[in-house]
């Protein structure tokens, strides 16, 4: 963003310095040079939201005023307020905010409809499902389990619910594959793995609704992709070196990442069809994969070398082109901690991702953030000491407007 807004330097409108006689500006600057004021810029921001006057942002200096424009724009919710932004380079940025929060109600005509993100909330010692509503942001719990619940899927139709259930080392079972409705009633037990096998994870909903496919592995075996029919019975083997995968839209294709950290994209039957390694930049680790709507892009989290930090990156089919969109720092005592992605999903029309952050509280939550890497604001918060992570999309079942509740 820095190099468009030192672009768009030139002042609009009057003089360099009539801005000093606006009296929100004087009374900012007063306000913010009283003694036991020890951060400035933050008073300054302060006063600009409180007016949503972005003049006031000039006080902040040359290096950081525009991300006080930034936080004015986003506050204002009106798209008027990009024509008073006196940095001309962020006006187009400022157009593109509202521009891409009208969007988010478009659907993607190939694609099922959602307006809510699925996450997991633990606090207070217990682990709910709950959603956050893309364009209203509020936050909704949809179920508390009696159990410990693990990676919840909603089916494409919107009536079921798979997770995986941890039962503890019971026997040798540690985890086992179930599902529930939406409203969090009728669980009913889908696959019991054999024992010393039976760490499950990942459950994803094929197209039609009829499947779920998951990963299984244990001691002393591979990482394997494994799929079952809701009817139950013994799932099918698809892939034998799997750590982490994703489906694409139409179930035709996945994308896996083996044990050497391969990515690589194979047909439904576990055919090899091609590897995927990014030509741009190379990752030492990745996971939580997930194809854009319209199947033309990879959005996955990663690590790079000397950055041991799970970051979110977005990654082109067409020239197998990656880019970072986010800049956390993990949790090092070296670093400045800020902490690291651990969970994503994206919006209905592929214009936007949505991610959670485990860290400290400036960037823990969940966030909504363009393509670009431009536009970027959080959905949720929590509160101190919870922790959430994004699951996927929050269908809606049959019969059922979009953005119902259980209420």
């Amino acid at each position: 963003m820095a190099g468009l807004l030192i672009a768009g330097l030139l002042l609009a409108g009057c003089g360099a310095l009539s801005w000093r006689q606006d009296p929100a500006v004087r009374a900012a600057d007063q306000a913010c040079r009283e003694p036991g004021q020890t951060d400035r810029y933050a008073c300054i921001e302060l006063n600009a939201l409180q007016s949503l006057n972005p003049e006031i942002c000039r006080l902040a200096g040359i290096a950081v005023h525009d991300m006080c424009l930034q936080a004015v724009y986003q506050a204002a919710d009106d798209p008027a307020v990009c024509e008073q932004l006196y940095l001309q380079g962020v006006r187009p940025t400022c157009r593109a905010y509202y521009q891409s929060r009208a969007r988010l109600g478009e659907p993607d005509a190939a694609g099922p409809v959602w307006h809510s993100i699925l996450f997991l909330r633990t606090h207070a010692r217990a682990t709910e499902l709950w959603t956050v509503n893309l364009l209203s942001e509020a936050a909704e719990r949809r179920v508390r389990p009696e159990h410990v619940v693990q990676d919840p899927a909603v089916s494409p139709t919107g009536d079921a619910i798979a997770y995986v259930r941890v039962t503890g080392d019971h026997g040798g079972v540690v985890s086992e594959l179930w599902l529930v409705d939406p409203e969090g009633t009728n669980p009913r037990l889908l696959y019991t793995p054999p024992a010393g096998q039976s760490v499950l994870s990942r459950p994803t909903w094929l197209p039609e609704g009829r499947q779920v496919a998951f990963l299984q592995h244990g001691s002393g075996t591979r990482s394997q992709l494994l799929g079952i029919a809701l009817g139950g019975g013994q799932p099918t083997t698809i892939l034998t070196d799997c750590l982490d995968y994703a489906l694409s839209p139409d179930g035709a294709l996945l994308v896996g990442v083996d044990l050497e950290r391969r990515l690589a994209m194979y047909d439904l039957s576990g055919e090899w069809i091609g590897d995927l390694a990014p030509q741009n930049i190379r990752l030492t680790d990745l996971g939580e994969l997930a194809f854009s709507p319209s199947a033309g892009q990879l959005a996955f989290r990663a690590t790079e070398p000397g950055i041991d930090t799970w970051n979110l990156y977005v990654m082109d089919w067409s020239a197998l082109s990656a880019r970072r969109l986010t800049d956390l720092s993990g949790f090092h005592p070296a670093t400045a901690q800020t902490g690291q992605v651990n969970g994503l999903s994206w919006t209905e029309n592929g214009g936007h991702l949505v991610y959670s952050v485990d860290g400290v509280a400036e960037h823990a939550g969940i966030w909504l953030i363009s393509l670009d890497g431009l536009v970027r604001r959080r959905l949720y918060a929590g509160e101190e000491g919870e922790w959430a992570a994004v699951q996927g999309p929050w269908y809606q079942a049959a019969g059922r407007p979009v953005g119902a509740t259980d209420g």
